[in-house]
C-alpha cells in the first residue's frame, strides 16, 4: 500500500540527511524529508488522516493514516522546544479529522530567525512498521505538492476479526522476535549458547556466514547489531532477557556440539572471578527471590499464630512450610547444576549430584548417645543437630556422612569436580561402552570423595569457626559481636554458617530460662548492612532495570533472608558486599557494648526484636539503625557504578611501564614521559564524560518509562485476547454481543500517544544535548589517536611488538560511560600464554 506526504506550505526541501543536525540527519525520528517554509501558515500534511498529538511547545505535531501504523510527524524548527511554545498560534486540536486543506498552526517565522534557531522542518515516519520512501521531491515546492511516498504492507497478524474463526494465536513481540532470530542466525544448530546482559541479547555463533545481521537489524526492537568474533550481540535495550527467554522456550537444545578450540587471550584473573561469579550465581537469584519472599511469609505468619510452626502442625501450615524451607534448604542443587552448565557441561548431569548431596536416605532413626558412637553408627546429634553416619569426634563435635541441605560451596565443588572427571573419562573411555558407564564412574569418583573428604573438611572448619566465636563473645567494648557480624556473611557464602548458628544457639535451646546469647544479635546487625548496602546501590545506580531488580530483593531481606540481595545485587557488585560487612561490624560493637542479649529463638529481621526484652530490645533496634544508616552512606561515598577513565588509564600505563622494565631493567624512567603525557590526556577529559554521561542518564530514564508503557500495552491486549478466546465457544446473544465489544476494544487499544510523545522527548533530550555528544565523540577519538601514536612511539624505541597488546586496556578507559550503561563491553588485554613464554625469551636473551 502507498500513503502520500504534502508539503504543509509553499518553501523548498533537501534530503534529510544534508541536515547533519546528529538527531534527524541519522534518522533517529524515522526516514523522510527536510521542509524549509517560506509562509506561516502550516496545512497538514496528509490528504486524509487525523491529529493525532501536539506537543506541549506546539512546535512538533504527529499525524496518523487509518491504513498506516506508523505516525507522521512534522517537527517546526530543529531547537525550537526551548522557545516554549511563544512563535506558535494553534488553530487545530488533537484527535480531529484533517485533511490537505485543514490548517493546523501558524508560526512567527522571523520570531525563530531572531532566536538564531533554525526553520528547518523535518516531516518523517516516526514509528517501529517497516516502510520504504519513493519520489523524493527535492526542491522547490508549493501548498500541496507531493513531498514523497510512503510504501507499505498492511499487517493483520495482530488483528482480531469478527469471524471468529479467524482469530489469531496472540504471540507478544518478544516471542515474534525471538522466532525472527532463530531463522535469522541459521537454526537453531547454530549456535552454542544464548544468554543477556543488561541491554544486549548474544548468542555464541558456530558458523558466522549462516547469520544475516542485515535481517536482524530491519527487527523493530533491534537497536543495532555487533560481532565480537564468534559472538553475535543484538542490541535490544532492558527488553533483551525477555526476548532470551523466549528463544530458551523455543529451543530444543543441541547437546554435545563440538566447541571450537582456537587460541584466545585469557582474561585477568579478577575477571575470571567475577565471570565465575555471574555465571554460577546469577541464575539463581530468581530460585532464591521467591524462596527468600516464601519464607518471609512463613515467617510474618508463624510470628502472629496464624499458622503452626510445630512438627505435627495440620495441613496447611505444613504446606506453607514446604512453600518457604524447600528452595532455600536444597538451593545448592541448582549452584551445582549452573556450575557444570556455567563450564560447558550436561546439566542434568549436575541435577543428579546435586539430588545425591541431598538425598533423603541421608535422614534415618540412628542413636543420640555420644558413648554409642562409633565409626558407621547412624547418629542423631541432639547438641549440634547433626544427623549421618559417625566418622570421628573433634572435641565432642562429631563429625559424619551426612546431608548438605542449605549448604553452597559443597555442590559448586561438585559440579567442578564431575565436569572435570567427565571430560577426564572421555578421554580414555571407548565410545562402545561410554554410554552405559562413564555416568557411573562419574558419580562415584565425584561423590565419595565429596562424602568423607569434603564434609570432614568443612566439619573442622564449621567446629573451629564455631569455636573461636564463642570465645570472642566476650571481648570487651562489644569488640566480638562486631566481630561475628563482619564474618557471619561471608560464611552465609561458604554454606558453614548454619553449624556455627546451631552452636551458639544451644544454651537457647536446652529450655534454661536465665540464658541469653549476647552474640547472636550480631549477625542481624550483619543483616542489616547488607540491606543498607543495597539501598545504597539503589540510591546510586542509575541504571533502571537494575533498580527494579534490587527493590525485588528487599522483602526478603526485611525478614533476614539475605541471600536475594548477595547473590543479586552486593556480591556482583564487590565493594557493597565488603561496605555491608564492615557496617554490620560496627553495628555489632554498639550492640555489644550496650548490652542486648538475645532471649528466645524468633523469626530474623524485622522480627528479631521480639526475641530480646525490655531496653534490649531498643539497643537492639538502634545497633540494627547504626548498620543500616553507615552502610548507605559508606556505599554512597564509596561506591561507582562507571569505572574512573582517569584511574584506569593511570593503572594501564603503570602495567605498560612494567613490562618495559622487565625487559630493560636500566629503563626504569626513560619512557615516563610519553606515559605520562598520555595519563594527562585522560585526566583532562573529565568534563566531557561527566556531560555525556548526564545525557545517558535521562536518555535511560525516558527508555525505561518507554519500556514500562510497551509491557502495559501487550498486557492489557494480551487479557483481551484471552477474554475474546474464552467466549469463542459460546453462543448466547450476549456472549456474541460482549465478544464483538472486545474485539472493537482490542483493535482500538494502543498507547501509541503516550509512545509517540515520549519517544520526541527523547530526541529532544539528544537535540538539545547534541555539542554534548559532539564533543564526546571527538574527544574519543582524540584519545584513539593518542594512544595508538604512543604505542607507536614506544614500539619504535624499544623495539618491542607486544605493546600493542595494551590497546585494548585504554579502549575501556576511553569508553568507560559507554561501558557502564552497556552500550559497549570491556575488552580484555594482556598476553596469551605462548607470548608470555616469547616475552620470557625476550627477557633473557635480550632484544634486538
Amino acid at each position: 500500500m502507498e500513503l502520500k506526504i504534502y508539503a504543509p506550505c509553499n518553501g523548498s526541501t533537501t534530503k534529510l540527511e544534508d541536515l547533519k543536525d546528529g538527531v534527524f540527519s541519522e534518522k533517529l525520528l524515522g526516514d523522510g524529508i527536510v521542509f524549509y517554509p517560506e509562509e506561516s501558515m502550516f496545512y497538514s500534511p496528509l490528504e486524509k488522516g487525523t491529529l493525532l498529538q501536539v506537543f506541549d511547545t506546539k512546535h512538533a505535531y504527529f499525524f496518523k493514516s487509518t491504513n498506516f501504523e506508523n505516525a507522521i510527524l512534522m517537527h517546526i524548527g530543529l531547537d525550537t522546544v526551548k522557545l516554549k511554545g511563544k512563535p506558535f498560534e494553534l488553530l487545530s486540536k488533537e484527535k480531529k479529522n484533517v485533511n490537505k486543506k485543514s490548517s493546523i498552526v501558524k508560526v512567527d517565522l522571523e520570531y525563530i530567525k531572531k532566536e538564531n534557531i533554525s526553520i528547518a522542518t523535518p516531516i518523517t515516519i516516526s514509528g517501529e512498521y517497516q516502510y520504504e520512501l519513493k519520489d523524493l521531491n527535492i526542491g522547490e515546492v508549493k501548498k500541496g505538492d507531493l513531498l514523497y511516498t510512503i510504501v507499505f504492507e498492511k499487517t493483520n497478524v495482530e488483528e482480531i476479526k469478527n469471524n471468529a474463526t479467524s482469530i489469531v494465536e496472540f504471540k507478544s513481540k518478544y516471542l515474534l522476535a525471538a522466532e525472527q532470530f532463530l531463522v535469522d542466525i541459521g537454526g537453531e544448530s547454530n549456535y552454542k549458547d544464548v544468554y543477556n546482559c543488561m541491554t544486549r541479547l548474544r548468542f555464541s555463533i558456530i558458523d558466522k556466514a549462516k547469520v544475516d545481521t542485515k535481517n536482524i537489524s530491519k527487527n523493530k526492537l533491534v537497536k543495532g547489531v555487533v560481532w565480537n568474533g564468534l559472538e553475535l550481540q543484538i542490541i535490544i535495550g532492558g527488553e533483551c532477557y525477555k526476548v532470551k527467554d523466549e528463544i530458551l522456550n523455543l529451543k530444543n537444545k543441541v547437546s554435545n556440539i563440538v566447541v571450537s578450540k582456537d587460541k584466545i587471550l585469557k582474561p585477568p584473573l579478577s575477571r575470571r572471578m567475577l565471570g565465575v561469579v555471574t555465571g554460577i550465581m546469577a541464575p539463581n537469584v530468581p530460585i532464591i527471590l521467591a524462596s527468600g519472599i516464601l519464607s518471609a511469609l512463613y515467617a510474618l505468619l508463624a510470628a502472629t499464630k496464624a499458622i503452626d510452626t510445630s512438627n505435627d502442625a495440620n495441613m496447611f501450615s505444613t504446606i506453607m512450610k514446604i512453600l518457604s524451607k524447600t528452595g532455600l534448604l536444597l538451593v545448592g542443587i541448582f549452584f551445582c547444576m549452573n556450575t557444570i552448565k556455567y563450564l560447558g557441561g550436561n546439566i542434568l548431569l549436575g541435577a543428579l549430584l546435586g539430588l545425591i548431596l541431598v538425598s533423603r536416605f541421608y535422614f534415618q532413626t540412628g542413636t543420640s548417645d555420644s558413648d554409642l558412637y562409633k565409626f558407621g553408627t547412624y547418629i542423631q546429634d541432639k547438641n549440634y543437630h547433626i544427623s549421618g553416619w559417625y566418622l570421628f569426634s573433634i572435641g565432642d563435635f562429631p563429625v559424619a556422612v551426612k546431608s548438605y541441605e542449605g549448604s553452597i560451596l559443597p555442590f559448586i565443588f561438585v559440579g567442578f569436580l564431575g565436569f572435570y572427571v567427565d571430560k577426564w573419562i572421555k578421554t580414555w573411555m571407548p565410545s562402545t561402552i561410554d554410554v552405559v558407564f562413564r555416568y557411573p564412574l562419574v558419580i562415584i569418583i565425584t561423590i565419595v570423595p565429596t562424602l568423607f573428604g569434603l564434609g570432614p573438611i568443612l566439619s573442622l572448619i564449621e567446629i573451629g569457626v564455631a569455636k573461636a566465636i564463642g570465645f570472642i563473645e566476650k571481648w570487651p567494648i562489644g569488640l566480638g559481636v562486631g566481630i561475628f557480624a563482619l564474618i557471619i556473611q561471608p560464611l552465609v557464602i561458604m554454606g558453614v554458617h548454619v553449624a556455627v548458628y546451631v552452636t551458639l544457639q544451644v544454651p537457647l535451646l536446652s529450655g534454661d530460662p536465665t540464658a541469653a546469647s549476647l552474640i547472636l544479635p550480631g549477625g542481624q546487625a550483619a543483616v542489616w548492612g547488607q540491606i543498607g548496602a543495597a539501598i545504597g546501590v539503589l540510591i546510586m545506580t542509575k541504571n533502571w532495570n537494575f533498580k527494579s531488580v534490587i527493590l525485588g530483593t528487599l522483602p526478603s531481606a526485611a525478614f533476614g533472608i539475605t541471600e536475594t540481595i548477595l547473590y543479586g545485587v552486593n556480591i556482583p557488585k564487590g565493594r557493597p558486599f565488603a561496605i555491608g560487612c564492615v557496617a554490620g561490624a560496627v553495628g555489632g560493637i554498639v550492640m555489644g557494648s550496650l548490652g542486648a542479649k538475645l532471649r528466645r529463638l524468633v523469626g530474623d529481621g524485622i522480627l528479631y526484636p521480639m526475641g530480646l526484652d525490655g531496653l534490649d530490645q531498643l539497643w537492639f533496634v538502634i545497633g540494627s539503625l547504626v548498620s543500616l544508616i553507615t552502610a548507605i552512606l559508606l556505599t554512597v561515598f564509596l561506591y561507582r557504578e562507571r569505572i574512573d577513565e582517569k584511574r584506569y588509564a593511570i593503572k594501564i600505563s603503570s602495567k605498560v611501564k612494567r613490562f618495559i622494565t622487565n625487559i630493560f631493567v636500566d629503563a626504569k624512567n626513560k619512557y615516563n614521559k610519553n606515559l605520562d603525557s598520555l595519563n594527562k590526556e585522560f585526566i583532562s577529559c573529565k568534563k566531557e564524560f561527566n556531560d555525556y554521561e548526564k545525557y545517558l542518564q535521562k536518555i535511560t530514564k525516558i527508555e525505561n518509562r518507554l519500556l514500562k508503557l510497551e509491557q502495559k500495552e501487550e498486557i492489557k491486549r494480551k487479557k483481551l485476547f484471552e477474554a475474546i478466546k474464552r467466549l469463542e465457544s459460546k453462543t448466547s446473544q450476549s456472549s456474541i454481543d460482549k465478544k464483538n465489544d472486545l474485539i472493537s476494544l482490542y483493535n482500538q487499544f494502543s498507547l501509541e500517544k503516550e509512545k509517540l510523545k515520549l519517544n520526541l522527548e527523547k530526541q529532544e533530550i539528544t537535540n538539545t544535548n547534541k555539542l554534548v555528544i559532539k564533543t564526546y565523540q571527538e574527544k574519543i577519538k582524540d584519545l584513539d589517536s593518542k594512544v595508538a601514536n604512543t604505542i607507536s612511539i614506544l614500539e619504535k624505541e624499544t623495539n618491542l611488538q607486544y605493546l600493542n597488546n595494551f590497546k585494548n586496556g585504554y579502549w575501556n578507559a576511553t569508553h568507560t560511560v559507554d561501558i557502564s550503561y552497556g552500550y559497549e563491553d570491556m575488552r580484555l588485554y594482556g598476553f596469551s600464554k605462548s607470548e608470555k613464554k616469547e616475552i620470557k625469551n625476550l627477557k633473557l636473551q635480550g632484544v634486538k
